[in-house]
């Protein structure tokens, strides 16, 4: 009677080490999917920002009367993001880890307005759905941007 009772003991100790082992490592799993996952935004918001930087300079660098119209993709792993533009910033701003992170680049050239608003004193926020950017330069010293709801 005393073995049996001494082997379910150990049973039992076995199991929850068991559980114990298999729960740290759902823990390290989670955490490392989190830290994949906040990389990868961040990531992400980088490369929109790198985006927006290379065409404002391609059409700063470039005779006036230009135009080009691009698409952004509509979130970044999974999670939306909204751009800032400034007069010589351009900011991508992401939630990552339940924080929001910004991804700003200095342009060279001066934005002079964005939607129709001027850029001078302040940043302005393009919204959260319009995905379509269309850069303008209309003259020599005049960059403008506009956005759209992707279609």
């Amino acid at each position: 009677m005393e073995k049996k009772g001494q082997a379910s003991i150990e049973l039992i100790i076995l199991v929850t080490i068991a559980l114990a082992l298999l729960a740290g490592f759902m823990i390290i799993e989670f955490i490392q999917t989190r830290d994949v996952m906040a990389a990868k935004r961040n990531l992400g918001a980088e490369d929109i920002a790198n985006k927006l930087k290379t065409e404002i300079s391609l059409a700063g660098r470039v005779k006036p009367v230009y135009e080009r119209t691009f698409d952004l993709p509509n979130d970044i792993a999974g999670e939306e993001y909204f751009i800032i533009i400034g007069t010589n910033e351009v900011s991508v701003e992401v939630e990552v880890i339940g924080r929001q992170s910004s991804q700003a680049k200095l342009v060279p050239w001066e934005i002079t307005s964005v939607n129709g608003q001027s850029t001078s004193g302040e940043a302005i926020e393009i919204p959260r759905e319009d995905k379509r950017i269309t850069i303008r330069k209309p003259n020599e010293n005049t960059i403008a941007l506009s956005s759209d709801p992707v279609t």
